[in-house]
């Protein structure tokens, strides 16, 4: 989880300063190559023997500070660089008690102050390491930005007004979380996801009510001594005409409601719980679409959540990038009953436009694939408060941030800025274009 939060934080900086050299890469890759007297070729990757990490700026981040391959990095490349630092729970693990042998007085490690957190799901861990590599852009940014020779050295395409920006919004989204993670009597946004995680649930637990359901009819009817319709029939037709063919073909349905219980009880639970009927009636499948890191380290919390639960509450959970490869890794697998959950773009703003129209084009193609029906049930979550046709849900987060210049023009453009569908935005911010081009 470590590495994919890297990933984005090496990306946001080569996007605000073009001319540094940025890399990403795994602590085991680095191992492979230079940690080894006959080097591991690391095929399919950029990394290579060429590499000259020389007198390198490295930014280590491991959550715990214990574990094996940050921990040899961080040896291996003191022979190559003093430029070490390191991101972690806390300032005393055991890659900060190395780093501070290396004799200077310069603080070498970044704590996001949370603690020690022996439950292996990454939740609040991936939130502070995002928080802490966060707040180590905006100030390597306005260190950059505020000294010109450094700023065309770096290539910044970012300025001071930008920083402001910046700093703000990351205050203003402690308010935000406040009212996705909030109690529910106070945030409505927590409590309707809240609901729809629920709703979930449901899904996943009917496999076990069902298999307690059946167990009991069993148990009742074995102990009795006679199933239902078997019961029924020679208590309602004795002495009648044909009574023992009838009580013949009452054991034959007793036999098939014994071989098909488990899919009847499902079905049971279903109409009581009104949900859809016709889902497939065996492990649900869960895929998250949303940039890299996110849905990365939302599909390993949820799979390491689900690892720790009984075996009839197996759940298997995908991951993809919707405004990439969802359509080409996950559309080929949806079926009834597949759980897709998509983070969706503001494509009320110009620079996000083109991608929640992406997002939304992929998760239409994948709720569109039908079968008896009935297709997976998709939920979106965003700002843009406007649902899809196909899709099952959609939750709209608040906005905290102030309205920007964008979104100025495009009320006054359309009437109908809350709730606009992707393609109408993105069509409006077209004919303004055209317009400031006449």
């Amino acid at each position: 989880v470590s590495l994919w939060i890297g990933e984005q934080f090496a990306a946001d900086l080569r996007t605000c300063f073009h001319k540094l050299v940025v890399k990403s890469a795994s602590a085991n890759k680095i191992l492979g190559l230079f940690g080894q007297q006959f080097p591991m070729p690391q095929t399919g990757h950029e990394i290579g023997e060429g590499w000259d990490l020389k007198d390198s700026i490295v930014l280590i981040v491991s959550h715990s500070g214990g574990t094996f391959a940050p921990l040899a990095i961080s040896n291996l490349m003191q022979s190559m660089t003093s430029h070490i630092f390191a991101v972690t729970s806390e300032w005393d693990t055991q890659i900060g008690k190395q780093l501070r042998q290396l004799n200077d007085l310069r603080g070498r490690v970044f704590s996001t102050e949370i603690g020690l957190r022996p439950a292996e799901p990454c939740s609040l861990s991936v939130a502070a390491t995002h928080q802490m590599l966060t707040q180590i852009l905006i100030y390597m940014a306005s260190k950059i930005v505020a000294n010109r020779e450094l700023s065309i050295a770096a290539g910044s395409k970012i300025k001071r007004i930008d920083l402001a920006e910046l700093e703000r919004n990351n205050r203003l989204n402690v308010q935000a979380l406040r009212a996705i993670a909030g109690s529910a009597e106070h945030h409505n946004i927590a409590n309707e996801l809240r609901v729809l995680g629920r709703h979930w649930a449901q899904h996943v637990l009917e496999i076990p009510r069902a298999w307690m359901l059946s167990a009991l009819y069993i148990f009742i009817t074995v102990v009795y001594g006679s199933a239902p319709m078997t019961s029924a029939t020679k208590a309602g037709m004795q002495g009648r005409f044909f009574e023992e063919e009838l009580i013949y073909l009452a054991k034959l349905l007793d036999a098939a409601v014994y071989v098909f219980l488990p899919q009847l009880m499902i079905l049971l639970i279903r109409l009581m719980q009104q949900r859809p009927l016709l889902h497939r009636m065996t492990t649900r499948t869960v895929v998250i679409g949303d940039v890299p890191w996110v849905a990365q380290a939302a599909e390993s919390f949820l799979s390491k959540l689900m690892a720790c639960t009984y075996s009839a509450t197996g759940l298997t959970v995908f991951s993809a990038n919707p405004a990439d490869h969802l359509v080409h890794r996950m559309t080929h697998r949806v079926v009834r009953g597949t759980l897709l959950a998509v983070g969706r773009p503001d494509g009320r703003l110009t620079a996000l436009s083109t991608a929640e129209q992406s997002v939304c084009m992929a998760v239409s193609q994948a709720s569109s694939i039908q079968s008896l029906g009935a297709t997976c049930e998709s939920v979106t979550i965003g700002h843009n408060p406007h649902s899809l046709p196909l899709t099952a849900r959609a939750v709209f987060l608040e906005d905290a941030r102030p309205r920007y210049l964008c979104e100025h023009l495009l009320s006054h453009h359309q009437t109908k800025l809350q709730g606009g569908s992707a393609v109408s935005i993105l069509g409006a911010f077209q004919n303004l274009a055209a317009e400031d081009a006449q």
